[in-house]
């Protein structure tokens, strides 16, 4: 079972690497527009109080509700193939415990739904580029420093909302997948799930607190956190009948990640773990790392 779990992982991964190289294309394009209105702003001599709008410095301008763009579209189809690769788990996984097991689907609307929410997230890491490169032109402008070491400085902030959208990608993308494999389990009438998570060296306290118990299907979510890995596998109470295998294995991979968590050092930690708090994905207003 991991090694089906860790095959569509891997898949997932490198569908993520290639949406989020084409947001990170995107942006560079983006940015080369507006490296063309900080030049004007810095050679327009204009008072430091008027370069501080971050209209002007804008990268990712909000969309309308009826609106579409590039970055839109990214998201609809990374969200649209990792929730056909997590459906298509969920039937691998489910088929020792689901005899007759039901085809699943997931309405596109709620797909779409996700992929707009995943740009909004964008959009509030492109506001603190913003109000970051804003800072960095008023300044610039009251210190009359040159316009080339401006725009290297406000590239840097380019590289860090690159990295923060990648972040975006790869947690929203597992959000869809695991977010499919539970709708799977629901049509299946599947009761309870086994918490998998991949032990290497970003595994987490809260996952690793978790892995390999039985939880009833809904008391836990993945993923926990930014850029969590996990998965919830089918689990049937009946371990002396058709899922003995799967117990056995369970409880091997739980016995592997605490050894692997006391060899790092690594204190389980029950939670609550960062999205069971409630919060988005972290925005940070300062543009920092």
């Amino acid at each position: 079972m991991e090694e089906l779990i860790e095959e569509y992982n891997e898949r997932l991964r490198d569908l993520e690497t290639v949406m989020a190289a084409g947001i990170a294309a995107a942006l560079d394009r983006y940015f080369r527009t507006l490296q063309g209105r900080i030049q004007i702003e810095l050679q327009s001599g204009q008072s430091p109080a008027a370069a501080t709008s971050t209209r002007a410095v804008e990268l990712v301008p909000p969309l309308l509700p009826d609106e579409s763009d590039e970055l839109l579209q990214i998201f609809e189809d990374l969200l649209r193939q990792a929730t056909t690769s997590g459906l298509a788990l969920g039937a691998e996984l489910s088929k020792p415990v689901v005899s007759s097991p039901v085809a699943a689907t997931i309405q596109v609307a709620e797909v779409v739904s996700q992929a707009r929410r995943a740009r909004r997230y964008l959009e509030e890491h492109s506001r603190a580029f913003s109000i970051a490169a804003a800072g960095i032109v008023a300044q610039a402008i009251a210190e009359q420093r040159a316009t080339a070491e401006v725009i290297k400085d406000i590239r840097r902030r380019l590289d860090v909302l690159k990295s923060r959208a990648e972040v975006v990608v790869r947690t929203e993308s597992m959000t869809a997948a695991n977010s499919a494999t539970a709708s799977y389990y629901v049509q299946n009438n599947i009761k309870l799930v086994v918490y998998y998570a991949t032990a290497d060296d970003r595994t987490c306290p809260f996952c690793i607190a978790f892995a390999g118990k039985v939880f009833k299907l809904g008391a836990v979510k993945v993923p926990r956190h930014p850029n969590c890995r996990c998965y919830l596998a089918p689990y049937s109470a009946d371990v002396f009948g058709k899922n003995a295998a799967y117990d056995k294995e369970r409880r091997k991979h739980r016995r592997e990640v605490l050894s692997y968590a006391r060899a790092k050092g690594i204190q389980p930690n029950e939670g609550p773990a960062f999205f069971e708090l409630g919060s988005p994905l972290p925005i940070r207003t300062d543009a920092q790392r």
